[in-house]
């Protein structure tokens, strides 16, 4: 769905996927990818697109997609309910009423923002994601909660990766350093040169340190 908004939004502003790539700084290979649905995107990636387009992040979500000039704003009732708070608030170790005490309203109001009593805005939906994180972005309170949970999982996960792709890198350095005695050396003579720059240094301006 991201992608498919994404090539929508896009398109409506007669951008390419080259002029969407200078405009927001994310390279057109991923943004293709997001598009066609072969990558997920991560939260400041989609921050970056959104601000490049003019729109925000939760226009992404907005299912079924409208046009631009109908998107609803800062007025109006635009949601039925906060069904993403919840997990939300335990993702970020928050209790409703401390939520509610820095988003300005009660903890009567936020209950009933949540189950739908009370139609939050957009202006209410932006102001509790800021006032949970600066990591947390509208679309975490107004998607169903399994959708934000297997986005955040799958970031988790991506992040895991490229984690374990950087431990094998750092493991196959130091296999070849016992391989190769001759580099081993190289890289403990450079570290001794560093060493004594820095103790001559430290005696030619002792002020320093």
């Amino acid at each position: 769905m991201v992608g498919e908004r994404l090539a929508e939004l896009r398109e409506q502003k007669a951008l390419t996927l080259h002029d969407l790539e200078e405009l927001s700084g994310v390279g057109a290979d991923g943004i293709s990818k997001i598009e066609n649905g072969h990558r997920k995107p991560r939260p400041s990636t989609l921050r970056k697109l959104a601000r490049a387009l003019g729109v925000e992040v939760e226009d992404f979500f907005r299912e079924p997609a409208v046009p631009l000039a109908e998107t609803p704003r800062k007025t109006g009732p635009d949601f039925a309910g906060l069904p993403g708070l919840d997990a939300a608030l335990r993702r970020h170790g928050m209790r409703p009423r401390e939520l509610a005490h820095r988003a300005g309203m009660t903890t009567g109001e936020l209950f009933d923002y949540e189950v739908g009593e009370k139609k939050p805005s957009w202006e209410i939906v932006t102001r509790l994601a800021a006032a949970l994180s600066p990591d947390c972005f509208a679309a975490d309170l107004v998607a169903p909660p399994e959708r934000a949970e297997a986005f955040i999982a799958e970031n988790q996960q991506q992040n895991a990766v490229s984690q374990d792709k950087r431990d094998e890198l750092l493991q196959e350095m130091r296999e070849e350093r016992l391989r190769n005695p001759a580099k081993r050396r190289t890289d403990e003579a450079i570290k001794e040169a560093y060493r004594k720059n820095a103790e001559q240094r430290a005696r030619e301006h002792p002020e320093a340190g």
